[in-house]
């Protein structure tokens, strides 16, 4: 019989411990083998896992912008969106006529210089920031393949070279012409044409940041102002009713 001289494997016969070896070898591969076909299923259930209950949601992305309007009529003052998520305010800076308009879980509203907030219907249109203004949000390269835009090629704006785009907004309907600075991906200018020649404006970007903090109290109404409804849209106007025929009177 072999001597027990050490630890484990000392002193068991050559045959044994080859055996042993092997044995171990096998195990190795078994193991390799099951870790190989376990991790597919492990990325696959870490994809799929539900967050726990204290796991904090990632915040929408968010869109801060504002420009310079010159219209038809001159200047018209600025315009600036912040936006995060289905929240925005739109802020409206002109010669008399500075408002707001605030999107949050509880609809959307108006806030001027009376004493009231307006709130607009549910299902208003203006419930979009884009038809308050058909430019970019968020990442603009994306935002013109969602809009279908053409490339004008490059063009020299204020001594900039721009690369040029031409869309027709989705939303607003409104025709336009983007100027964008290559090196950042952010907008210049912006032309825009409505369906009439008084409605052709030129926006000119201040700023454009992406993915900024903004403070939750930004989406809140002003607490000293009371709520009033807006009235609903009409349906169809005025003039799309016939008038009445004239009655004929006898020969």
């Amino acid at each position: 019989m072999a001597k027990t001289t050490g630890f484990l494997t000392r002193g068991i016969a050559w045959e044994d411990r080859t055996a042993m070896l092997s044995f171990n070898r096998l195990w190795a591969i078994v193991y390799i083998t099951i870790l190989a076909l376990l991790a597919p299923a492990a990325g696959f259930a870490a994809k799929n896992a539900k967050p726990t209950k204290n796991a904090k949601p990632a915040a929408p992305q968010s869109t801060v912008y504002k420009v310079r309007l010159n219209s038809s009529f001159g200047d018209a003052g600025t315009r600036k969106l912040t936006l995060q998520g289905n929240k925005f305010l739109w802020e409206v800076a002109t010669a008399g006529m500075d408002l707001k308009l605030i999107k949050n879980d509880d609809g959307l509203f108006m806030i001027g210089r009376t004493p009231y907030i307006g709130k607009y219907p549910p299902g208003s249109k203006n419930e979009s920031p884009m038809a308050l203004f058909p430019g970019p949000i968020g990442n603009v390269k994306e935002f013109l393949k969602a809009n279908s835009a053409k490339s004008l090629g490059k063009a020299t704006l204020n001594k900039k070279s721009c690369d040029v785009y031409e869309y027709k907004e989705k939303v607003s309907g409104w025709k336009c012409k983007l100027w964008l600075d290559p090196k950042t991906s952010e907008p210049v200018q912006l032309e825009l044409s409505g369906p009439n020649k008084a409605d052709n404006a030129t926006a000119t970007y201040l700023s454009y940041k992406l993915n900024e903090k903004i403070p939750a109290t930004t989406f809140d109404l002003p607490k000293d102002k009371k709520i009033r409804p807006m009235p609903e849209p009409k349906a169809g106007k005025a003039t799309d009713k016939k008038a009445p025929k004239k009655e004929e009177k006898p020969k």
